[in-house]
């Protein structure tokens, strides 16, 4: 069988590991759209939250004011750390991604996503050509920490702790 690919067992549960992840992910960011389901409504009883509670912490409002934001200055921004002084919450917007595009606009978003997507696929394109098995178990925990930094960013603003300094 000539023609036959063989899928390696850790490329798939990582592509596995993403989508849950990513599943999670969404599913709590958009709660409020799925709070009329059995499913949500079982959690939330089982949690001990009112009907009226907010699954996702108020992160979903904040967004929509980063968003905002956002359409009045998409270029360039509203200038870095801003957002807390303008929208009176003092807080971040609990997503680096919105953040930046918020703070620093398309220019700083491209500037801060595209090294984070060079080295995952780099690591990505060494775990596969890499035979050395000392080797692939360092890049495979490299790539796991990349695919963490890059995943908790959608709920989280990484940047705001030396952890997330230090990764990036």
């Amino acid at each position: 069988f000539p023609n036959v690919v063989i899928v390696d067992p850790n490329v798939t549960f990582v592509i596995l590991s993403i989508a849950i992840i990513s599943g999670i992910v969404y599913f709590i960011a958009n709660a409020d759209l799925f709070e009329d389901t059995m499913a949500v409504k079982r959690f939330a009883s089982i949690a001990g939250a009112s009907d009226q509670s907010d699954f996702d912490s108020g992160r979903s409002h904040l967004w929509s004011i980063a968003i905002d934001y956002f359409r009045m200055n998409p270029f360039l921004g509203i200038g870095p750390g801003k957002f807390a002084e303008m929208s009176h919450m003092d807080t971040d917007v609990h997503n680096v991604y919105l953040q930046t595009l918020c703070e620093y606009g398309l220019v700083g978003i491209l500037l801060f996503t595209i090294p984070l997507l060079k080295c995952l696929f780099a690591t990505f394109r060494l775990l596969r050509k890499t035979t050395n098995e000392s080797y692939v178990s360092i890049l495979f925990f490299s790539f796991a920490l990349q695919l963490n930094y890059i995943l908790e960013g959608i709920t989280e603003n990484t940047n705001t702790n030396l952890c997330g300094y230090l990764m990036y």
